[in-house]
This record gives structure tokens, sequence and C-alpha cells, in this order.
């Protein structure tokens, strides 16, 4: 018996998998012998339950979000830029990693420990950087295209006069 439920096993062949399966109906059988019950918040309760653990221990816990301090702006704009003009982007998973190991001129840690970013926050940065960049060209692109349309407009005034 597991709780409300009964295991039946009926065997009707002696392979191994048979056998793996009665092993495996004994095990449960053994670890699980407190009795459960469902709240009424849809969670299964153990009734017996001797564990140490609060309930709901391995939810996520919910972040606050934190701007990026200017120390970690700089270090990360550095990074993109070093990928534009080198041509190879920057794997955001050895930034992260290199942030443990990054050192000021006077020889003292760059970083504190919560200050260093995960690979996801890194990555979010390069893509916003990314976007700007790109919104950046654009814009420039257009002014260009403007540029280049009116120095024809007035070459084309210049040849009917």
């Amino acid at each position: 018996m597991f709780g409300k439920c009964e295991f039946e096993f009926r065997c009707q062949f002696s392979n191994g998998c048979d056998i793996t399966k009665k092993t495996y109906i004994t095990k449960m059988s053994k670890s699980f012998s407190t009795n459960f019950q469902v709240s009424s918040a849809g969670l299964t309760v153990g009734i017996n339950d001797n564990s140490d653990l609060e309930l709901g221990w391995a939810l996520k816990e919910e972040r606050k979000n934190k701007r990026f301090n200017v120390n970690q702006k700089e270090y990360l704009t550095e990074k993109f830029n070093k990928g534009l003009k080198t041509g190879r982007k920057e794997d955001p998973f050895l930034v992260s990693e290199e942030m443990l190991t990054e050192r000021k001129e006077d020889g003292n840690r760059r970083f504190s420990y919560d200050e260093i970013l995960s690979v996801q926050q890194i990555t979010s940065f390069f893509s916003r950087m990314s976007r700007k960049n790109k919104s950046f060209d654009d814009s420039v692109d257009a002014s260009r295209e403007e540029t280049i349309t009116t120095i024809r407009r007035e070459l084309t005034a210049d040849e009917l006069n």
C-alpha cells in the first residue's frame, strides 16, 4: 500500500524485466512508509514527516532587479567593443569567469563576489548593446542616405542650369 494507492503486481513472465519491476515495487514500498495527504492548495504533504526543511524550500526565490553598477557596465562595454573591433564576439561564459579573476591596477579584485554577473545577465547586456549599436548604425545610414540624396539633387539641378 502506498498512500491510498495499492500496488498489485501480477507475474506473467519470469524474465529480467519482471524481476526489475518486483525489485522496484519492493524498494518503493520500503522507502515511502510515510502517509501522504493532499492539502487544499494542491500540495502533497507528509503527515509523519521528520524533515528539517520548510514547506516550499525548493521554490525559486523572487529576485529583485538590480541595476548594473558603473564598474560592471564599463567592463562589459570594454568586452563588447573589443568584440566589435576584432570581429570575434566575447563568450558570455568566459566573460563571467574572467570577472572572478579580474584585478585592478593596484592588484585588488575588480569585482566582489556579489558583483560577478551570470552568463544570462552578460548575454542580455551584449544583446542590448548590439541592438543599440544596430539602431545607431541605422540612423547613421539614414543620415548618409539623406546627404547623398541632397547632393544628387544639387548635381542634377546644376546640370539642368
